[in-house]
């Protein structure tokens, strides 16, 4: 049986620099949202804390040590610049390089320390679910939202949910669709996701009640992308998989329906407004037409500004004078549409690259294939739902997907051999 081994790491510090990547990414991305400044201050030193955990060790477990100081050195350069001049075009450059360089840590991290990687999501998806039951039920008070940015200003404080039905009873926002302990429900969800691909993908013994955890987030979090992204699981582990990850697949699928049961007679009122076909179609058709009108935006002169593509359909009017955009494929479009062709021919280079070493990678280790489309489908759909780019957790947890670019570098934590 031919599989993926690690090099033994031999300097602690490397093992200790692993070891903080993902917490330290998390901690800063919930810091940095804040408004208060020193809360600010805070996310900030814990983001450059994980660019320096990160770049001790792809810099040990890099043959091609060069190329990964010039990568670093664009991320401080970029970012550096961008501050001074203030200018769009390196802001752009810094977060591609941060793309970049957190997709090389998460690539690294995933196939070296995979074990270290689901003891951690596993005990931060059990820390998010405490919180999100405080959140969603009141009981609390407004303490455990204090570092959320997923509210509404109009009024703070959490009401009772519990067996409380739709009509005369107003909640907020968070106890609808909480945060837990990521800033809010958007980041919550894509962490969620991760969970899903994290502890469906393994072909080891896991925790017992990884699924039950997972999927009771899942639930808890309301978010239609959740409940899509382990539905493609289902579909990808039966095409794919063994039977390990089928089995642990139909237990979270019963878990799914028990918790959704529970979900609908415990917080009625919530089930009323999160399970409805309104709040379904709305989501999905704000991001539809939005996509749409920015793919062709030839279209837009037949059409009034407030007026769907779609007839009879919603369409996203939140921040229209900032030019925000609901899905990260719309801001995607916008920003590469002028240079289309360009960025055509860099995207074809790329596909090429990465099937010739994709290739050379699945005759020595096929599972890698499975794993990449478990990643792709799962984690690869959430920029149709909300803009992530520039979010580093994200390009940490894309990662795995882009092995077989990276693998072009000779990282050599990547160790084929054979059993």
């Amino acid at each position: 049986m031919t599989s993926l081994n690690s090099k033994k790491i031999k300097y602690p510090l490397v093992n200790f620099c692993m070891m903080l990547f993902l917490p330290s990414t998390l901690i800063s991305m919930v810091f940095i949202d804040q408004q208060n400044s020193l809360l600010i201050s805070i996310g900030q030193v814990f983001g450059w804390i994980s660019y320096l955990v990160a770049g001790i060790f792809i810099y040990n477990l890099f043959n091609k040590k060069l190329i990964i100081l010039t990568i670093f050195s664009c991320v401080l350069l970029s970012k550096f610049f961008s501050l001074i001049f203030d200018n769009n075009g390196l802001d752009t450059l810094y977060i591609i390089f941060q793309a970049i360089f957190y997709s090389i840590g998460g690539s690294i991290i995933i196939f070296q320390k995979p074990d270290l990687i689901y003891r951690q999501v596993m005990i931060i998806s059990l820390l998010n679910l405490i919180v999100v039951l405080f959140q969603i039920t009141g009981v609390g008070g407004s303490f455990f939202q204090i570092l959320t940015t997923h509210g509404d200003d109009n009024f703070v404080t959490p009401v009772n949910t519990l067996f409380a039905n739709q009509s005369n009873f107003q909640y907020l926002l968070i106890q609808g669709r909480p945060a837990g302990l990521l800033d809010a429900n958007v980041i919550l969800s894509l962490f969620v996701l991760f969970s899903i691909v994290v502890h469906f993908s393994r072909f080891k013994k896991t925790y017992y009640w990884g699924t039950s955890v997972i999927i009771a987030l899942l639930v808890l979090s309301m978010a239609k992308i959740t409940f899509l992204g382990f539905l493609l699981t289902g579909l990808v582990i039966f095409i794919l998989g063994n039977k390990i990850q089928k089995k642990r697949y139909v237990k979270g699928l019963l878990n799914l329906v028990l918790f959704l049961f529970l979900y609908i007679i415990v917080f009625p009122g919530l089930a009323n407004v999160n399970l409805s076909f309104y709040t379904f179609s709305y989501s999905f058709f704000i991001r539809l037409n939005e996509i749409l009108s920015v793919l062709l935006p030839n279209l837009i002169t037949s059409y009034a500004y407030d007026e769907a593509i779609i007839e009879g359909t919603k369409l996203f009017t939140w921040s229209e004078d900032d030019n925000e955009y609901v899905s990260g494929i719309s801001k995607l479009i916008a920003n590469v549409y002028d240079n289309l062709y360009l960025w055509i021919l860099i995207f074809s280079t790329f596909v090429f690259l990465y099937s010739y070493s994709l290739r050379n990678h699945i005759k020595d280790y096929p599972e890698i294939k499975f794993k990449i489309i478990f990643t792709l489908l799962v984690i690869g759909i959430f920029p149709f739902t909300n803009s992530i780019w520039t979010r580093p957790i994200f390009w940490l947890m894309i990662g795995f997907i882009f092995f077989p670019i990276f693998s072009y570098l000779k990282p050599k934590s990547f160790n084929i051999s054979s059993k």
